[in-house]
């Protein structure tokens, strides 16, 4: 359960550029990007980095929430104020750098509310404590109900054998033995060996990147 106050209401088709503008690209750490979301409405960035906006608090938006360029700092931004957005959709790369990040998303295609509303979020409906009424949730994609439904366990777990793969081979290539020693031979060996390695580490990347997923339990 979930239950907070709306301190922004955005209309459709909010881009990666509202929520985090394109001149603040060279931050990337997700400890930093906070202080410049939304930084072009100074009002709302400056109530923001005051501290006056609790954790738990909600983004109301319409559709097509999140669209645009593909950066990652739009999602990680609101996730450092711990700010739930609830939107009628979202776009689809924001929705997965979202999962990625650890953002809570509801999707919530008849939702009504202003700011300075009260929203309660249970039994898989947002309702709007101010005016009474309710509004159901719609599932995540299925396609991204796989990332969120994984353990932590299972995802360390599937971290660490890939991990073991990708660094066992770098260290095989070091010292010189197993395929190292048969790819120094024959090229076309090094070559496959160097391209395995890269898919390794996307592969380690995808895995490790939902770890910090978390849900807003249900009762």
């Amino acid at each position: 359960m979930a239950k907070g106050t709306v301190i922004l209401k955005q209309e459709n088709d909010i881009s990666t550029d509202i929520i985090y503008p394109g001149r603040f690209m060279a931050t990337v750490l997700p400890s930093e990007t906070p202080q410049f979301a939304f930084a072009d409405d100074k009002a709302f960035n400056k109530t923001l980095n005051d501290g006056l906006v609790p954790a738990g608090s909600f983004i109301v938006a319409g559709d097509n929430f999140g669209c645009g360029s593909s950066r990652e700092q739009a999602a990680s931004c609101i996730k450092g104020y711990e700010i739930t957005v609830v939107a009628r959709n979202f776009a689809r790369i924001f929705l997965q750098n979202s999962i990625n990040v650890g953002l809570q998303m509801i999707i919530c295609p008849e939702i009504d509310a202003g700011e300075g509303d009260e929203l309660e979020v249970r039994d898989n409906r947002v309702f709007n404590l101010t005016t009474g009424k309710s509004f159901p949730i719609e599932a995540l994609p299925q396609a991204r109900q796989g990332l969120r439904s994984r353990t932590l366990y299972q995802r360390l777990l599937m971290a660490v054998l890939f991990g073991f793969l990708l660094f066992g081979s770098a260290a095989a290539q070091e010292s010189g033995s197993g395929f190292a020693s048969i790819s120094e031979k024959n090229p076309q060996n090094r070559h496959d060996q160097s391209v395995n390695s890269l898919q390794l580490k996307g592969v380690l990347t995808r895995v490790l990147s939902g770890i910090h997923v978390q849900e807003i339990p249900k009762k």
